[in-house]
């Protein structure tokens, strides 16, 4: 018997005539992550078909594909030939040594020339099992799941659901640049776009006076876990200081904070047109800090020529954190680093800014220039997925 891995997809069975893109992007994707644990890939009726290499080790894979968009959940199986007493032989073999004292079987028949139905192969493996094993059938609560797919060539029969994290495969949207902060929020920002098939380019907006080797640490390490979901990334680490000292000399303290994250915005926008992504990704969640209030929000992104998506708008810190750790940034965000703009916040910041007079205050500072010039000089650094 040989084993594969069974990958299952949702969002995509959804789709019409352009289907065959997403699988393709699915499938190419998969391999890429997969890499030598596989020997081959083929899609196979509504699921992707990857055999494993002979002493690949099945826990890394498992860890790859749970963050891999597009998977809804996937599977170690067996193949067994296409006939029912190779199937009740594998079941059999399969189940040998497990401890259970009840057990069900779920059934999925593609290839319908088979002669059983799938309740016709449920009731049958589950009369074969009690008769060798004496255990007991339960639907309900049973100890264990005999799951068993009736393909065209071959039947797969495994024991176990690996929960994927659903959506689209990356690259089958356009890409988006996302302002990278280093704290919690914006990865997770990334992450969630990355769910909707978006490939995404950092950029981080950076005063190289204050511990530039810490942070590029840092964001090297957030990145790099990132780069296990999209599988390569770009980081585009912006000098930011000339930009911070215009703000702080023209711009009341008070305001300082929206006018520092409105020229960030020209250098997100910036970078995205050289990238040609069309648009920005933030990790804002409203009213969170100051700056995040629904009128501070409006200046800022008005200041952005592209539209803005912040995918965390209406999660509290609680749900960005549980997620932060389940793709692996959290560890490296809540990191202790210099911050850029800390000694920018005002005691009492403005939370109710106008754009009117936002743009009075700022008019004296060529923001579109700076931020063309800051991005002209920016350090890139690229990751891909080991």
């Amino acid at each position: 018997m040989r084993e594969f891995i069974l990958l299952h997809y949702d969002e995509i069975c959804l789709k019409g005539g352009n289907r065959g893109l997403f699988e393709q992007k699915l499938a190419a994707n998969a391999r890429k992550s997969l890499g030598s644990t596989v020997s081959e890939l083929v899609p196979m009726h509504g699921r992707m078909v990857a055999r494993l290499a002979k002493g690949a080790d099945f826990e890394k894979a498992r860890r790859r594909l749970s963050l891999l968009p597009g998977i809804a959940n996937f599977s170690r199986a067996i193949s067994v030939p296409l006939e029912m007493g190779e199937i009740r032989d594998g079941a059999l073999s399969l189940l040998g040594g497990r401890e259970f004292s009840t057990f069900r079987v779920s059934t999925r028949r593609a290839n319908k020339r088979f002669p059983l139905d799938s309740h016709g192969v449920d009731c049958d493996l589950g009369e074969f099992i009690c008769g060798k094993t004496g255990k007991k059938v339960s639907l309900e609560h049973p100890g264990i799941t005999l799951h068993a797919e009736i393909c065209d060539r071959e039947a797969f029969l495994y024991t176990e659901q690996h929960d994927g994290i659903g959506g689209l495969p990356v690259g089958s949207s356009a890409p988006l640049v996302c302002s990278l902060s280093g704290g919690i929020d914006s990865p997770v920002s990334a992450f969630m776009m990355m769910k909707r098939g978006c490939p995404i380019v950092f950029a981080h907006a950076h005063n190289k006076s204050i511990g530039a080797t810490a942070v590029k640490g840092k964001l090297s390490e957030i990145v790099s876990r990132l780069t296990e979901v999209q599988l390569s990334s770009k980081l585009y680490i912006v000098p930011f200081e000339k930009l911070q000292k215009e703000i702080i000399i023209c711009v009341p303290a008070k305001l300082r904070m929206v006018a520092y994250r409105r020229a960030m915005m020209k250098v997100m926008n910036r970078v995205a047109r050289l990238e040609r992504a069309p648009g920005i990704v933030t990790g804002d969640s409203v009213g969170q800090v100051a700056s995040q209030t629904l009128e501070n929000l409006n200046c800022i992104y008005r200041a952005s020529e592209l539209p803005v998506f912040a995918p965390l708008a209406g999660m509290n810190k609680a749900e960005t954190t549980l997620l932060a750790r389940k793709i692996g940034t959290y560890e490296a965000s809540i990191v202790q680093s210099p911050d850029c703009c800390s000694f920018m916040i005002a005691q009492h910041p403005e939370t109710r800014a106008t754009l009117a007079e936002i743009e009075a205050a700022e008019g004296s500072i060529p923001v579109q220039e700076l931020a063309e010039k800051a991005v002209e000089e920016s350090e890139i650094l690229t990751f891909e997925a080991e």
